[in-house]
């Protein structure tokens, strides 16, 4: 049986991972509770690759040219996912970004508290 857990921004989960990515990608750490901000294009991406998958998907960009998609693998091939959505990225002003996707388990994320990296891809 799936899990039906929905990664709210404001969870335990979701501060733990906001932490966790920026002690291992070397960025300033900025409180717990916030997440990096970046352009309008950025959040509109966010948003519309997790309406699109009826919160099957959760996406956050760790950098201005890093973007972390929690998934729930028995709904995606990872590896699939992330060429799609490099596809689109580039079809959505991100074609000089050099954009890396980084494709996480959120399952793993949820449950465990722990990031399990399904798939990684450089989009070019």
């Amino acid at each position: 049986m799936r899990s039906t857990f929905l990664w709210k921004s404001k969870s335990a989960t979701y501060t733990a991972f906001i932490t966790m990515t920026l002690f291992t990608s070397t960025l300033v750490i900025v409180p717990a509770n916030a997440s990096p901000s970046f352009s309008n294009g950025h959040e509109k991406i966010e948003r519309a690759l997790e309406r699109a998958q009826n919160g099957n998907v959760d996406a956050i960009w760790t950098q201005h040219n890093v973007l972390v998609i929690a998934i729930a693998k028995d709904h995606f091939n990872a590896k699939n996912y992330a060429k799609s959505v490099c596809g689109f990225l580039l079809t959505n002003g991100f074609a000089k970004a050099k954009t890396k996707i980084v494709i996480t388990d959120k399952d793993v994320l949820a449950s465990k508290n722990q990031w399990s990296q399904l798939a990684e891809r450089d989009c070019k």
